[in-house]
């Protein structure tokens, strides 16, 4: 029984023995060169051989009996034989192989000769170069790969395959702290997957970036490159710091810019550019076509009643001819800006936008100034004239002829020469209020007041002037509330507008003068039955320019200029001064006053 033991562990270890031998050579027939792999295989096959005798005293079958002189002997010599020969094959060409080796050393052949030159030839590139085969492994490679990712000499040599480069650089921590392992084939996969891929970045390290490039060989392997772009990499960087430079000094410019190429795209524009035209960010970039933008413009109705098609081919047009160009043009805003157009070296063009809305408004209140300044000369030569040329005859008269006149004829002289000095003083007293209002001297004290004792004080003012052309006076549903205004400014509107409706209403006529609140305004209104006016009237009857000077039913005269003065009040007072009227069927002026 203990010999029978014996044998059994003898036997295990005979079979463990020959396991390890096959192990051995599988190991060997993927790592050598193809020209040894047949005489492995040859071992191999007689290890089986062995490794099926040394298992035979465990195999236990029900139909076929075990005889040990039929399995024992022949088994162990024919697999002998295969291991004998194997070895003699393998030894045979380690042998020739060196034998060539050393004669190359000697007498090199042409292929080495090549291959020298090759190895001699990568050297001197400025780039880092391997040369992969079918299966992944290193077949040559020059030393600007090996120091650019800090390989060691006994790393980098034929046969070496690519999962061992990424399983050191893995080991010192390249990767980060997760399964080494897992990121070994992850890394090896994806570089595989990724063969034909675009070109990628990399940095080593010390800090220097490289381009890498893989190139596929069909049937063979693949190569790739490494070329230093830390220099080129440094340059972008130092353009782009410059690009951001000038955007941001061209941001702020007070001035809109943009810059078009040839194509009429944009190449760069400013954050004023934008601003003007209340373009959205995502719109001015680089590479937008200038339709894009005038499209938009089109669609926002800022080209008015011309078609978007017909505004997009003038103003492409002006950068097509290439020439100094210059308009205004009012944006959606109310902003009016002036558009410089020039063209460029390489046929692109430069716009150039400013915005003169200050100097517009500018010259929008010259343009009024001026017209205001012929008024008054107007007003000094026409109406003052013929008040003052009264007075000088009236006065000749009585001093030249008073003692022959009759004593009624005296009174009609002194009513006249009354006449005159009253509508003198009127149109004065006009004059300087639309001269105070004019140059922003005119006291002006907003305060809470009641509307009915200013309208009582000029009612009694003109009541008996009404009287004399029997004009009946009549107020009516005055709102009890308080209104926000200043006391000086209502009395000269209700002053005036009273004076212009005795003056141009019938003997015997009405005039009403009624009120009403509407949310937070007090609306007056002073209604006449006179002679009305003319439509054409009525649209320019606030215009400083079209000032009419009409005749009374009484043939009293005036300048007009006191309706402006009624105007430039009101609004300082935040309401608004309006006219009702049709000719000959009287007229309703109508004001609006703040509530307090």
């Amino acid at each position: 029984m203990i010999l029978f033991m014996i044998n059994i562990i003898l036997s295990i270890l005979h079979v463990i023995a020959i396991c390890g031998l096959v192990a051995l050579t599988i190991r060997l027939n993927y790592s050598l060169d193809q020209r040894y792999k047949n005489a492995v295989r040859i071992v191999f096959l007689g290890l089986l051989l062995l490794l099926a005798n040394a298992l035979a005293p465990f195999i236990k079958l029900s139909k076929i009996s075990y005889n040990p002189a039929s399995t024992n002997e022949i088994l162990p010599a024919i697999g002998l034989l295969f291991i004998l020969y194997g070895t003699w094959q393998f030894i045979t060409k380690l042998q020739l192989n060196h034998s060539v080796s050393s004669s190359t050393l000697i007498c090199p052949s042409e292929e080495d000769e090549m291959s020298n030159h090759l190895r001699a030839v990568m050297s001197l590139l400025d780039q880092g170069f391997v040369v992969w085969d079918k299966n992944d492994r290193i077949i040559t490679c020059n030393q600007i790969f090996q120091n650019f990712l800090d390989y060691p000499d006994d790393l980098i040599h034929p046969g070496t395959h690519l999962s061992q480069l990424i399983r050191y650089r893995a080991d010192l921590g390249g990767y980060g702290e997760d399964d080494q392992e897992q990121q070994v084939k992850d890394r090896v996969k994806k570089i595989k997957a990724d063969w034909k891929s675009l070109d990628s970045v990399v940095m080593n390290r010390s800090g220097v970036s490289m381009i890498l490039r893989r190139h596929a060989v069909p049937g063979y392997g693949g190569i790739t490159t490494f070329t230093d772009i830390t220099e080129l990499r440094s340059k972008e960087r130092d353009l782009q710091r410059q690009e951001v430079f000038l955007q941001s000094a061209l941001d702020r410019m007070t001035n809109g810019l943009v810059i078009y190429d040839d194509q009429n795209k944009i190449i760069t524009a400013n954050q004023r550019f934008k601003d003007l035209f209340e373009f959205p960010d995502e719109l001015v970039k680089t590479g937008v076509h200038l339709e894009g933008l005038l499209r938009f413009r089109g669609n926002r109705g800022d080209f008015g009643s011309l078609s978007i098609e017909e505004s997009i081919q003038e103003k492409t047009q002006i950068l097509a001819d290439r020439q100094f160009h210059r308009t205004e043009e009012e944006t959606t805003d109310g902003h009016w800006v002036e558009i410089f157009r020039s063209p460029t070296a390489n046929n692109g063009s430069i716009v150039i936008i400013n915005d003169i809305t200050e100097r517009r408004q500018t010259e929008i209140a010259l343009e009024r100034l001026n017209i205001e300044k012929d008024k008054f000369f107007t007003i000094i030569a026409h109406d003052l004239r013929g008040p003052f040329a009264s007075l000088v005859g009236v006065t000749e008269l009585l001093a030249n002829r008073s003692d022959g006149l009759p004593k009624a004829e005296i009174s009609l002289l002194h009513q006249s020469l009354y006449e005159s000095g009253k509508n003198l003083f009127e149109l004065l007293e006009n004059l300087f209020e639309w001269a105070e209002l004019q140059r922003g001297v005119a006291p002006f004290n907003l305060r809470a007041l009641d509307l009915e004792p200013i309208l009582a004080t000029n009612l009694m003012l003109y009541r008996s002037i009404a009287l004399e052309k029997n004009i009946h006076l009549s107020v009516v549903n005055i709102p009890n509330k308080p209104i926000l205004a200043d006391p000086n400014m209502i009395d000269t509107v209700l002053r005036n507008l009273l004076q212009n409706a005795i003056k141009f209403t019938h003997l015997g006529g009405n005039i009403i003068i009624s009120a009403y609140t509407d949310h937070e305004w007090m609306w007056v209104e002073i209604k006449d039955t006179g002679i009305g006016i003319s439509k054409e009237r009525i649209e320019s009857i606030f215009k400083l320019d079209t000032t009419f000077s009409t005749v009374g039913t009484k043939g009293e005269v005036g300048s007009g200029l006191g309706l402006h003065v009624c105007n430039e009040l009101v609004k300082k007072c935040g309401g608004v001064l309006e006219v009702i009227s049709q000719e000959g069927d009287g007229t309703a002026f109508k004001f609006s006053i703040p509530l307090a």
